[in-house]
């Protein structure tokens, strides 16, 4: 537009371009890859393609409105860039130049050729002050310019220029008139006469801009013409005009005025005073634009900024979500026990699940439920430390308990208006499970697409949980004798021979016992493998008792068990063995009604450092040590002999 008034901004196609870009882009990211979209997810594409529709639109609209203008125009930053241009721009001034245009200062240069007085452009555009006075440039080819300019506190801030060619042109009348057929405006002229101010003439496009006939309006009081504006912009508009005849400013304003056909048209206004001989305004020469499209578009253009910026601040804050998934998938994805993966969900809920209130639950044989943990840490609003899992759906049934879904009979452990806006999810589908996370929202509840992130992170959390616990059943079932229960060679032969090592490096005393059953193969031949396997059994489980926390029994083979006495010498290690020994002449066991004989056991003690240096070699000889327990009449314990 030639006449932007007030709210100019002289990189407006520049911005709406970059805003089209970036919306352009945010709709390419925005589409999924695969998959099928969510009703959500439909609904911002369909936005984001609404808000490319109106930007192109209103883009389109400003280029072909601003090319088709009469007026040249062209905007410079502070900098000296040359922002934007139109196309008579480069018709009337450099129809050869190659684009991009050359930055402002050398613009200027290349005008200053151009004109019949050296330097005129760049003396008149180097005064100071906000705004330039109207010059008349006379060209070398004898066309006849008049200059505008503005300087506009913008950000960044710009100067915009505007040429007229006023050639062939005498009458200033005349000339007003021209400059309003090329904005595509009605020009207007307010006298005083006989102490009053009259509308003296008034162009006739105002019948299409405001559907006024100038025939009815010229001659008359301003309130005839003013009885159409918008009653809310009427003192405003009052307002302008006396301030610009008291002051002899120029008058910049919009307002709305009412037109013929009863739409509500958006007008601008451009007043010039006019001083008569002795100083005193005397006629107040204006022109009259309607702006409604440009605010339409600009009304268009900032719905579509702030729904981008919406949807930019929506998708950033996915990005920061899904982010802090994919830690959590990190975090549980290295954790090697139960309870890290606890302490790494704890530790990325609040990320993930903001303005939370939850607890991971886990149950425990008794029927019972007790919180593990809970987020966040300073929260007052806790859930309870302990449900009977018959009192929790999720706990009960293996299922999920989603928001509105159960009724308050199945969810006993939960306040009813808690358990309206709260999500239980189960850590295993088998009933009871193991345990499940509870999640409720500490305001105004979740949105669908957060309740989404959530169940993604429970699932998570639950799959990471499932296999650590199934990675340590293995790890367990591959160390640990499955008869007895105790330990296994292969973990004697590698977890505790590690350990032996170290102990040796640190010198600290360690002892093993080597214990066999005697005539354990009439046992069997007596009474039967199955209650052989009994006999195993008790043995597994008094020795589990009848050592430390410290101490490792395993089952070496058949009827052999080893024993590891962590910091213990030899003194201490014959003791132990010898209250073991008793320990199974003590053991009674019955097969139906029948009372089994009791056992006895011949136990071999070896020590480091006494008896080796290293594990293999205190294992050997309190094997050695066994033997000789056997040969000199079993049911008895041996030291091994020093080495």
């Amino acid at each position: 537009m030639v006449y932007p008034m007030d709210d100019r901004h002289p990189d407006r196609l520049e911005r709406m371009r970059r805003e089209l870009e970036t919306l352009r882009t945010l709709l390419s990211a925005a589409v999924p890859g695969s998959g099928i979209p969510t009703v959500e997810e439909i609904h911002e594409l369909e936005g984001l393609r609404s808000a490319v529709r109106v930007l192109e639109r209103s883009l389109q609209r400003f280029e072909a409105e601003r090319n088709a203008s009469k007026t040249a125009s062209i905007t410079v930053d502070a900098d000296g860039r040359v922002v934007s241009w139109n196309r008579r721009f480069l018709e009337m001034f450099l129809p050869d130049c190659p684009i991009p245009l050359p930055d402002g200062r050398s613009l200027l240069e290349r005008l200053d050729a151009l004109c019949a007085e050296p330097g005129a452009v760049s003396r008149w555009a180097d005064r100071p002050g906000t705004e330039l006075p109207r010059a008349l440039l006379l060209l070398r080819d004898g066309r006849r310019i008049v200059a505008e300019a503005t300087r506009v506190d913008s950000e960044p801030p710009a100067t915009v220029y505007e040429f007229f060619d006023v050639t062939g042109i005498e009458d200033p009348a005349h000339n007003l008139a021209t400059l309003a057929e090329a904005a595509r405006g009605a020009p207007f002229r307010l006298e005083r006469t006989q102490g009053r101010w009259r509308l003296a003439s008034l162009g006739p496009a105002i019948r299409a801009i405001a559907g006024l006939d100038p025939r009815q309006l010229v001659g008359q009081p301003s309130r005839r013409w003013t009885a159409r504006v918008h009653t809310e912009d009427l003192a405003v508009l009052r307002r302008a005009f006396r301030e610009a005849l008291r002051t002899g400013r120029r008058a910049d304003l919009e307002f709305r005025l009412w037109h013929e056909d009863g739409s509500l048209r958006r007008l601008a206004i451009r007043a010039v005073p006019i001083r008569d001989r002795e100083g005193r305004v005397a006629a107040l020469n204006g022109l009259v634009l309607d702006v409604t499209e440009r605010k339409e578009d600009e009304e268009n253009l900032r719905r579509a900024s702030t729904q981008l910026r919406v949807q930019s601040e929506a998708l950033d804050q996915r990005t920061r979500q899904l982010q802090s998934l994919n830690d959590l998938a990190r975090g549980l994805q290295s954790a090697k026990s139960q309870a890290e993966a606890i302490r790494s969900l704890v530790r990325n809920a609040p990320k993930l699940m903001p303005d939370s209130i939850g607890a991971v639950y886990l149950n425990d044989p008794s029927g019972t439920t007790h919180a593990a943990a809970f987020w966040p840490s300073s929260s007052k609003e806790r859930p309870p430390k302990s449900l009977a899992v018959r009192e929790c759906w999720a706990a009960c049934l293996g299922r999920p308990a989603e928001p509105d879904q159960p009724s308050p009979e199945m969810c006993r452990g939960c306040p009813n208006d808690v358990a309206k806006g709260r999500l239980c999810f189960p850590l295993s589908d088998a009933s009871p499970g193991i345990g499940f996370i509870h999640v409720r929202p500490a305001g105004p509840g979740f949105t669908p697409h957060q309740w989404a992130l959530i169940r993604a992170a429970c699932e998570q959390f639950a799959l990471a949980l499932n296999n650590i616990r199934l990675r340590d059943a293995l790890r367990e079932e591959a160390v640990r004798d499955p008869l007895t229960g105790l330990f296994n060679r292969r973990h004697l032969d590698g977890t505790v021979r590690a350990e032996f090592e170290h102990a040796v490096r640190h010198g600290e005393p360690t002892s093993v016992l080597m214990l066999d059953l005697d005539h354990f193969k009439q046992y069997n031949d007596r009474y039967g493998h199955e209650a052989g396997d009994r006999l195993l059994q008790a043995l597994g489980r008094f020795l589990s008792q009848a050592v430390r926390a410290d101490d490792v029994p395993c089952r070496y083979g058949g009827e052999e068990f080893t024993v590891v006495l962590r910091d213990a010498p030899l003194e201490v290690a014959l003791e132990r063995a010898e209250a073991i020994r008793k320990g199974i002449e003590r053991l009674h066991l019955t097969m139906g009604r029948q009372v089994q004989a009791p056992v006895t056991a011949s136990i071999g003690v070896a020590s480091f450092p006494q008896h080796g240096k290293h594990f293999s070699g205190v294992l050997r000889s309190a094997d050695m040590a066994l033997l000789r327990a056997k040969r000199e009449g079993r049911n008895r314990v041996a030291a091994a002999n020093r080495t």
